[in-house]
């Protein structure tokens, strides 16, 4: 036998650098023959500027991003620039990193059993691919700021695979959350009850006592401040066996004040305002960082919490085309036919055989219709096998709870993939900041994202093909409106638009609509030509989403004035966030109230008298934020010179779809009942109603913690100010002395702030009946539950009616016809209320 190797020397062994050329001078396996020609051009892009600190790889799903991040990080290597170091969201994806780089001849380690560092690692001579996890973490091997017990490990290039979920993880790694029958959760509780319920009396207490699970309080920043040693003493005393505080709180605990603090019936959390990143060393020094992100259309987040450059955002490394986009047929078969619901989808799914149907839900409480039809929803802890059975195996029906993302079902593993419901927030910091800001597009981006990650789920690669069905009235409502789809990738609008297309198509056709559907999705699953060849020409002719440079513009600035506060410069970082605002001046009035509060966090350690001033300039641009301890003036409702019907056709304009809009108006309506532990919802519900109904409408209390539940102004100077007793049981026969001094505090109030103005006390009760030791105001009228279900069920076909045309066909005068027909005019509204006998 010949030794080839003698033959080798130094001059010939030089290890190439350029990526192609580090390709082909490996022995591959056959299904890595030759690279493709998205993946090649951005290689060559990288290369040019491989030496830049960040760099985000911006590739359609199936466009073989782990090749391109080994062949970098093995580039990296070859230069001399190693460590190299590859992070996966999970286990799963480690392996599956590692078969890819076996098969790309590329020599990978990763952690055994003894967690030791692989020597091949530290000595450049393999790629360590592990979890995201291993490296962020407040015990992390990789070694971290301040703790001398390990050496920090430093990395010459990392990768960061699926970018856009391992942000997600990286927050909950630096924010804690005590659950209500935890200790801590009652001593911080306790810290801090008198300044929550001095921001919102009646809330708090509910939230505080349990009676309220949906509402989420946040602690005034002034209070936190003023109690920040005792909290962090608090903290600190945790137990050996507590894991959670174990892996976090050393990378926490020097930057508590600058927290938010969340509070529910059910947990308290702390997040940060922005990542404290450079607790993770072997991050943050890195020479080379690459971000891999398939579905991240916000990079902005990025910015804020990764700490990268803003010109690697402006400027990633992606595909030029998108002719390597996966085929997917999305329909929402409620806008077939509004009998298509959930049920009725679950029942009929569960019967296809031959084919892997998976649902995605948002809860475990959602999981449970499709468990009923028959449906198998794995745990936690053997989800990789339920993928591997996906993989190997037909017919099968799984739901998933609250995974969007991480997981990957290509071509057999999932041929038909549900969306059920719209994806929930999972923070109470999500939950508020959505709360807070309802029309912010940063928070309404992060929606978005979240659904093209779910949608992103069944197709792999550009010859992986699937069927999509949007079901759930929240869901369906909100993608089919012309704001939202602003904010999706362009190839999944174009997607959507032509699934719409082809439900219009369905609804002119003859016979029963659950079947019609099923045919569609046959002629897909069968590979029917002309359906390829539509979808195709279609992508084909979709153009590049441009890149949103203010909300890039903010999350440099939030960075910016976090890294200075932590530095011990709070009046530049406030003076940066209202100096930015006055500069910018392009934020609607929720993100700049929400920018002022910002600021006043920072200059509160430098300047109370200022920050306070701050403060209430926030509040009077977004009354949903934290109140000064002084108090702030509540704003009036002031009618706009606009009639009922112009404003209806404002709302039903923002449809795309007709029955889009009836599911939202359902959605709405569905909150509107007598019902224990309800109160939040409801109030909030009549308040948007009003809205959709042409009203000016707000939530005084809730808003400026005075006034009543809900007024709606129906006539310039005609309004109903309401008070909601909706958790009353329906069985009550009387309305009791309490209540009937609550709707008189509210009039008194109203007759303060609208002296000139007519005010109808409305009472939201089941009883029109008082109690002996009752006395209700003056012209104090009742909406009952009989008369609450006839005005819900002329709302919802009043709203039906307008979806039987297309929004824009309908005019203002043909719309005031049909409030009047169904008795939401401003005249017939009040027909719906009692008087108080």
């Amino acid at each position: 036998m010949i030794d080839f190797g003698k033959l080798f020397d130094d001059q010939y062994d030089q290890k190439p650098i350029f990526p192609k050329e580090v390709f082909e001078s490996n022995v591959r396996d056959q299904k890595f023959s030759y690279l493709r020609g998205d993946q090649e051009k951005i290689l060559e892009k990288w290369f040019k500027q491989r030496n830049l600190k960040d760099n985000i790889i911006k590739m359609n799903t199936g466009g073989g991003k782990t090749t391109v991040g080994l062949l970098q990080l093995q580039s990296s290597l070859n230069e001399g620039i190693g460590p190299a170091l590859y992070l996966c969201l999970d286990n799963q994806l480690t392996e599956q990193v590692l078969n890819d780089a076996k098969g790309l001849g590329i020599n990978c380690v990763t952690f055994g059993a003894d967690n030791e560092i692989p020597i091949e690692f530290l000595n450049n001579e393999a790629i360590l691919v592990t979890t995201f996890q291993k490296l962020f973490n407040a015990k992390s091997v990789f070694g971290i700021l301040g703790d001398a017990s390990r050496p920090v490990i430093n990395i010459g290039c990392l990768v960061i695979d699926d970018a856009h979920a391992a942000l997600s993880k990286a927050r909950e790694v630096f924010s804690l959350k005590f659950h209500s029958s935890s200790s801590k959760y009652k001593e911080l509780l306790a810290m801090f009850k008198e300044s929550l319920v001095s921001q919102s009396f009646g809330t708090a207490l509910d939230v505080i006592e349990g009676r309220d699970k949906y509402s989420i309080l946040m602690v005034p920043y002034w209070s936190w401040i003023a109690r920040i040693e005792d909290v962090t003493k608090l903290l600190s005393s945790y137990e050996n066996d507590d894991l959670d505080m174990k892996f976090k709180w050393p990378l926490i605990r020097d930057y508590l004040d600058q927290y938010y603090t969340l509070v529910s019936a059910s947990y308290i959390e702390l997040v940060p305002k922005c990542l404290p990143i450079q607790k993770i060393p072997s991050y943050f020094k890195a020479k080379r960082r690459i971000f891999m992100s398939a579905t991240l259309n916000d990079d902005s987040s990025l910015i804020k919490d990764f700490h990268i450059n803003k010109e690697s955002v402006l400027n990633p490394l992606q595909s030029e085309t998108f002719s390597d986009v996966g085929e997917k047929m999305i329909l929402a078969p409620y806008n077939v036919d509004r009998r298509l619901k959930s049920n009725l989808l679950a029942q009929a799914l569960s019967n296809i055989d031959g084919y892997n149907v998976v649902t995605l839900v948002s809860s475990n409480n959602k999981a449970e219709l499709w468990k009923k039809n028959n449906f198998t929803q794995p745990s936690p802890n053997n989800i990789i096998d339920t993928i591997n059975k996906l993989k190997t195996t037909k017919g099968n029906h799984i739901v998933l709870s609250n995974r969007y993302d991480g997981i990957d079902l290509p071509d057999d593993a999932c041929r038909i993939l549900v969306i059920d419901g719209l994806p929930s927030a999972t923070s109470l910091f999500e939950q508020y900041s959505l709360f807070a800001r309802p029309a912010s597009k940063i928070m309404r981006l992060n929606q978005a994202q979240k659904i093209e990650q779910g949608l992103g789920r069944a197709v792999r690669s550009v010859n992986d093909y699937a069927v999509v069905l949007l079901l759930g009235a929240d869901l369906v409502s909100l993608v089919s409106t012309k704001d939202f789809q602003d904010l999706m990738s362009p190839q999944t609008v174009t997607q959507i638009k032509l699934g719409t297309q082809i439900v219009d198509l369905l609804k002119k056709e003859d016979g029963d609509p659950l079947k019609l559907i099923g045919f569609a999705m046959q002629q897909v699953l069968n590979r029917d030509e002309k359906w390829i060849k539509l979808h195709k020409s279609r992508i084909t002719k979709t153009t590049r989403q441009t890149v949103n440079n203010e909300l890039i513009e903010y999350a440099e600035v939030e960075r910016n004035a976090f890294d200075l506060a932590i530095s011990g410069q709070p009046l530049q970082a406030a003076e940066l966030v209202r100096n930015t605002i006055n500069r910018l001046k392009i934020l609607d009035n929720d993100d700049e109230g929400w920018y002022l509060q910002l600021a006043a966090t920072y200059m509160y350690k430098v300047d109370r008298s200022k920050a306070m001033e701050l403060q209430l300039s926030a509040h009077k641009k977004n009354s949903y934020l934290l109140r000064p301890p002084e108090g702030t003036s509540y704003v009036k409702l002031t009618k706009k010179q606009t009639i009922q019907s112009i404003r209806v056709k404002e709302f039903i304009d923002k449809f795309s779809e007709p029955n889009a809009m009836v599911l939202h108006i359902n959605a709405v309506l569905e909150k509107l009942i007598f019902s224990p532990e309800s109160s939040a919802q409801f109030e909030k519900a009549f308040c948007d109603i009003g809205k959709c109904l042409g009203f000016e409408a707000q939530q005084p209390e809730k808003e400026y913690g005075v006034g009543s539940d809900v007024l709606w102004n129906i006539y310039e100077n005609e309004f109903l100010v309401i008070e909601a007793k909706n958790e009353v049981l329906v069985s009550r026969t009387e309305i009791y002395k309490s209540e009937t001094e609550q709707i008189s505090n509210s009039v008194n109030w109203f007759r303060e702030e609208y002296p000139d103005k007519f005010g109808i006390p409305v009472l939201i009760h089941p009883s029109i009946v008082l109690h002996r030791e009752a006395f209700a105001p003056k012209n104090c009228v009742v909406l009952n539950e009989y008369n609450l279900k006839a005005m819900v069920n002329n709302i919802r076909g009043f709203f039906i009616k307008l979806a039987e045309r297309n929004t824009s066909d309908w005019s203002p005068s043909e719309i005031s016809t049909e409030l009047k027909n169904y008795k939401l005019d401003r005249t017939n509204i009040k027909n719906y209320f009692i008087n108080i006998e």
